[in-house]
């Protein structure tokens, strides 16, 4: 019998963004949102933004992070129990959660539901400024079920970088001191590249852009009003890095822009199997008392 796990690729994945603070749909089953500890222990049991219509249920659970035994519940234990019981969605709040963490959780549920499972992960998407942690500690990850995986970034070959030019000049310079990458695609907020604020975030990464040589042609815009069309763009350029062959490339990911952008970004990452590269400990959204929305994840055969 062979080990060789399934190639998730976002055909295989379904991404659904809802704007407002109401579901379109309400679940014969009872869905319940995880609040993960240690990170959400301060929200405690409000509930004041959640979509009534949909949610009936909070309940606590550890972080795939978690290493020690607790009495609450395990993601993979929480997972199994859903598919069980046919709940259709497990709902995660990002807010207070690591970047690190949210893309773990995400590949757990991609390697622990089957598309015959019919359980969904839906996630509530904040109304806040994206937070940018300002350490000088940067590393680079690949999300794991188990744990992140840490990847020395001089060993990554032939590295495609793709960051976003929301971040500040320092903190991409000093993520780009750490290796030499071949290809650079900057991802940039649409339709926000028509405002001067925008023409700003480009100008302020020029030297880095031209000091590797960067094509305009490189450049994703993400349209922000249409969600969907992201995450599927960015899929279809992830998965357009060669990564088998004679010169195999290394796929690396820094996320940024408005939650929304973050989160497809984050997203269309985990599943084309992208390495991370970003402070080291970030948390990206704080507790918000408004939504934009949410976004859910299917798996489909």
């Amino acid at each position: 019998m062979s080990n060789k796990k399934e190639k998730i690729t976002n055909e295989h994945v379904l991404a659904s963004f809802i704007d407002g603070d109401q579901l379109p749909f309400q679940n014969e089953t009872a869905d319940i949102l995880y609040y993960l500890m240690p990170h959400q222990s301060c929200l405690g049991g409000s509930n004041d933004i959640l979509p009534q219509n949909a949610i009936k249920k909070i309940a606590n659970a550890d972080c795939v992070c978690t290493r020690r035994h607790t009495i609450l519940p395990s993601l993979d234990s929480v997972f199994a129990d859903s598919v069980k019981r046919k709940r259709a969605l497990i709902w995660i709040d990002p807010t207070s959660i690591p970047t690190e963490c949210l893309t773990n959780i995400i590949r757990l549920w991609l390697e622990k539901v089957r598309p015959t499972d019919n359980v969904g992960l839906g996630m509530l998407i904040p109304q806040c400024e994206t937070n940018y942690s300002q350490t000088k500690n940067v590393k680079a990850w690949i999300p794991s079920s188990s744990g992140s995986l840490i990847k020395d970034a001089n060993s990554l070959k032939i590295p495609v970088w793709y960051p976003s030019l929301r971040r500040n000049k320092d903190s991409l310079q000093r993520i780009s001191d750490m290796f030499t990458p071949i290809e650079i695609f900057p991802i940039v907020d649409f339709p926000r590249i028509i405002d001067y604020e925008a023409e700003k975030e480009i100008t302020t990464h020029r030297l880095m852009l031209d000091r590797y040589r960067t094509r305009t042609r490189n450049f994703i815009y993400l349209n922000t009003g249409c969600p969907e069309e992201g995450f599927e763009m960015l899929s279809k350029s992830f998965e357009a890095v060669t990564r088998n062959g004679i010169m195999p490339r290394s796929l690396l990911l820094t996320p940024g822009g408005s939650s929304i952008s973050y989160l497809v970004t984050l997203m269309s990452g985990v599943i084309a199997g992208a390495t991370f590269i970003t402070p080291d400990l970030e948390v990206p959204f704080y507790k918000s008392n408004k939504q934009l929305g949410f976004t859910l994840i299917k798996k489909c055969e």
